[in-house]
């Protein structure tokens, strides 16, 4: 495997634990109540987010220290091209859908919660092609 493959893995890795930290973390909140939302498991998400990121890349990096520091050439470009397009009309559907949802259900909250979820699975969504991208040798 290439050092982009192994670096869109742990991209996904990382977003997959952060969108499971979410989610298992705002389930004990009340669900019509923002204010009951408690910021201290937002920071944590994030800051363990960071951190993955961090050591796992920095480990890739290590590992592969010729290919962590190529430029991009033209392929590269055009799947990271290809795969922001497809994950960007995933993420203004999802947000759309999720904005009218509300409207029309008149539940007057836009959670942030649910917002950076659907943030999550976008790019999830985004690396995902990304691997399959390279391993399918576009």
């Amino acid at each position: 495997m290439s050092y982009k493959e192994k670096s869109a893995l742990m991209h996904i890795a990382a977003l997959v634990f952060l969108l499971i930290y979410i989610i298992t973390s705002s389930s004990v909140w009340p669900a019509l109540d923002p204010a009951a939302t408690p910021i201290k498991h937002l920071w944590i998400a994030i800051i363990s987010f960071i951190l993955i990121e961090i050591i796992g890349h920095s480990l890739l990096a290590i590992r592969d220290r010729k290919e962590a520091n190529e430029k991009p050439d033209e392929r590269d470009k055009l799947i990271e091209y290809k795969a922001s397009h497809f994950s960007g009309f995933l993420l203004s559907f999802l947000i759309i859908g999720y904005m009218a949802a509300n409207m029309l259900l008149g539940i007057p909250i836009l959670n942030l919660v649910n917002v950076l979820s659907i943030l999550v699975i976008a790019e999830i969504l985004h690396y995902g092609l990304q691997f399959l991208f390279y391993r399918r040798g576009f």
